[in-house]
């Protein structure tokens, strides 16, 4: 019979480093990730006001950084992806008023996924939002860019831009107008809650349960007249990426960022496939349970 463990064992037992403990929590490696990416931005800069992190540049801030209580906490201010990203389960408009800013917040438990490939492209949005142009302009889509010196600015080139073909439609307001009226055909079964010039939107008013959490609606488009480019904000291709694998070339080089697709100019091409783009979106919400039922499903059809 083999006796219990002596209580009075006095092997040593080697204790885990606290610098291991730290690294092996997500959310401390997250929050190292976004503060180090974020800080790698041109002359970016770290404050501590209220005992909160703040990533700043020329004196503002871009982003409020935060782990306290098991929660780890992210705000950016998102001029262009805020309808999008107020869609999404772990986000919400920021309080203190912030929110009518365009300021989203970001809030992640233990266990939870955390999208680290979108915090960063909503890092840049932010920062380009708050930074002077000439240092928002040195920022890449695909990475951040190397840090600045304070007080000193690399020259850049501009980028010849490409003649658009000639059978292209360049018009920003026909541009907006022809890809509205191949949206409006969703209406319904989609409400349309925004519709004014230079600017439209299509949700679905439902009640949902998505990740857990109850919605009456969920985004499903918007189109918003930007500067020197049409936007074409399409939640579908937010809420599953592998929709991008049937999008053809032209149209997925478009894609900047998770969801919103810059448009300059508009050929028959590209009409053709941003309408077959709408129709699989439609499938997919529909397949989700997301489409409100006994409303009108449009004919994608018809021309």
């Amino acid at each position: 019979m083999t006796s219990p463990k002596s209580t009075t064992d006095k092997r040593p037992v080697k204790p885990v480093p606290r610098k291991t403990r730290r690294a092996a929590n997500p959310l401390v490696k997250a929050e190292g990730d976004l503060r180090d990416f974020g800080m790698s931005f041109p002359e970016a800069t770290e404050d501590f006001p209220w005992g909160h992190r703040a990533l700043k540049v020329k004196g503002k801030a871009f982003c409020f950084l935060a782990l306290e209580e098991g929660t780890l906490s992210l705000s950016v201010k998102l001029p262009q992806s805020n309808d999008a990203a107020r869609m999404l389960p772990f986000a919400s408009p920021t309080g203190y008023g912030l929110g009518k800013a365009g300021w989203i917040s970001a809030a992640f438990e233990q266990g939870d996924t955390i999208p680290l490939d979108l915090l960063h492209a909503w890092l840049r949005e932010s920062y380009r939002a708050i930074a002077p142009k000439r240092l928002g302009a040195l920022l890449t889509d695909t990475a951040a860019a190397k840090k600045t010196p304070v007080g000193k600015t690399p020259s850049t080139r501009q980028a010849a831009r490409k003649p658009a073909p000639s059978n292209s439609v360049t018009d920003l307001d026909t541009i907006f107008a022809r890809i509205r009226q191949l949206a409006a055909k969703y209406a319904p079964p989609y409400t349309v809650t925004i519709d004014r010039p230079g600017r439209y939107e299509l949700w679905s008013q439902k009640d949902l349960v998505i990740e857990g959490r109850k919605r009456k609606e969920v985004f499903f488009l918007g189109l918003i007249i930007q500067k020197g480019y049409v936007g074409f904000y399409f939640m579908p291709v937010y809420a599953k990426p592998e929709m991008q694998q049937v999008f053809a070339p032209e149209l997925l080089k478009l894609l900047k960022g998770k969801s919103c697709f810059h448009i300059k100019a508009l050929d028959a091409a590209l009409e053709k496939q941003i309408k077959a783009a709408l129709a699989a979106g439609h499938k997919l919400y529909r397949e989700r349970g997301w489409v409100p039922v006994g409303r009108r499903t449009p004919d994608v059809g018809r021309r």
